[in-house]
């Protein structure tokens, strides 16, 4: 598994160069705060050893070498962590990084994992129709990311420039700081965080990978003022004046904030933490670990509002009928609860609705005959109240991406062009219904026992 890193535009903020670096992991798969989540990193801890000794393969320069000790001894004091086991560091130029890209990188990401994702996106009509997701995702890795740490080697890669210069610099304080979380915090057997374990609750995932995100950037920014030199800074600042990212700018909107949501909403988390009581208070974190994107967004949940586990409603497939499949599950989670609400309302209004948010389950289904593609999504709320401002805020949605709505019973339906859409109630649960047709629809929804039981 690999840790990686991304750069995003920097900006000057009170004379001082504030940078961040967009955390980016393998296997993107949707687990909807779509690092899209899709992505899902997994880092390995390491078996402490006693020493503190750092592997160096023998083409770095000893300039290079020398600076690289120097800013893990920076970043080791700044965080507070010892190292605690050996550490390989190289450095990988662009074009070796777009063949690792191609040929590992998204080898935990097939074709059809994408395409799986690309019909979720497109039912809820944040991508077109036969997006090629995978490809946009090996292209992405491509051109944002600046390093990365090999977990299971034990390897930091700085993509290097013209030399081992500020960017480079700043990368390194960045993923070196990966490398001591790694060491000190058991990040698989002691907080659980496995690729399986993310596969099961993706929430929770996106928000250690936050924490995780947040912690490495406000290292990063503490390295900047008070290591970086004026040489450091005038590189940096250089290198953001002339750096384009054509892939990140043409993506929809929903998947550059789900990229930059760990860097952005991690670091205020992270902040929030140090300013209660420095590192810590942070260090504290990774043995209570957030469990949502809500408690990321909203950090005064964090470790009073955990997140409702629905159980799974079963026989949907059959339901459908033959030639259908599911092939996407899990959960959506507050934040992609917002950003789908919020690709046709006004971000207020989205945003209020999705504070709500207690909970969810959704499970997606394809014809691979017909083309055909639907999906069940429950939502738990955190009160009745909430719920119902759910269900206008999904009506509103339906509305607006498939025409006026009926009202029946306790919710609401769509007979639009090739969709039929039933929005339902009940208490402080609401269904979400999307089909090819009306006769698809119902069969989902005679076959939910809705509402659903916790789990």
């Amino acid at each position: 598994m690999f840790c990686l890193c991304a750069l995003v535009v920097t900006a000057a903020t009170s004379g001082v160069l504030k940078s961040g670096l967009l955390h980016l992991g393998l296997q993107p798969a949707l687990t909807p705060t779509p690092s899209v989540q899709v992505s899902r990193p997994t880092l390995r801890p390491t078996r402490p050893s006693g020493t503190s000794v750092t592997a160096t393969p023998a083409h770095l320069s000893p300039e290079t070498v020398a600076a690289m000790d120097k800013i893990q001894s920076q970043v080791a004091q700044l965080r507070g962590l010892k190292p605690l086991d050996q550490t390989l560091r190289q450095l990988i130029s662009p074009t070796d990084l777009k063949a690792q890209v191609e040929s590992d990188f998204m080898s935990g990401y097939s074709q059809t994992d994408a395409e799986n994702d690309s019909q979720v996106y497109s039912l809820l009509g944040l991508l077109p129709k036969g997006f090629d997701l995978w490809d946009f995702y090996t292209q992405l890795y491509s051109e944002q990311v600046a390093g990365y740490y090999d977990d299971e080697n034990k390897v930091m890669y700085v993509v290097q420039g013209s030399g081992f210069d500020g960017p480079e610099r700043l990368t390194y304080a960045h993923e070196y700081t990966h490398a001591l979380q790694d060491q000190h915090f058991g990040l698989r057997d002691s907080l659980g965080y496995t690729e399986s374990a993310c596969q099961d609750d993706s929430e929770r995932c996106a928000a250690i990978r936050a924490l995780v995100e947040g912690d490495a950037t406000l290292l990063e920014d503490q390295w900047l003022r008070n290591y970086a030199t004026q040489q450091d800074i005038d590189q940096i600042m250089a290198f953001y004046s002339t750096f384009q990212g054509p892939v990140y700018d043409s993506a929809p909107a929903f998947l550059q904030e789900s990229f930059a949501f760990p860097y952005t909403q991690g670091l205020a988390f992270v902040q929030g933490l140090y300013r209660k009581g420095s590192w810590a208070a942070v260090d504290d974190a990774y043995q209570h670990p957030p469990a949502s994107t809500e408690q990321i967004l909203h950090p005064e949940r964090y470790r009073i509002d955990d997140p409702v586990y629905l159980a799974a409603p079963s026989g949907l497939n059959a339901a459908l009928g033959s030639g259908w499949s599911m092939t996407n599950d899990g959960t959506f989670g507050e934040l992609f609860t917002r950003q789908i609400l919020e690709s046709v309302l006004p971000k207020e209004t989205a945003a209020r609705a999705a504070e709500g948010w207690g909970g969810d389950i959704y499970q997606a289904f394809a014809n691979r005959a017909s083309g055909d593609t639907a999906l069940v999504l429950v939502t738990i709320w955190d009160t009745i109240r909430d719920s119902q401002e759910g269900a206008l805020a999904w009506r509103d949605y339906g509305d607006a991406r498939f025409g006026d709505h009926k009202s029946v019973d306790s919710g609401y339906l769509w007979d639009g062009d090739h969709a039929f859409v039933i929005l339902d109630r009940q208490s402080n649960q609401t269904m979400l219904i999307l089909a090819p047709d009306q006769s698809a629809a119902e069969a989902l929804q005679d076959a939910v026992a809705f509402p659903l039981h916790k789990r």
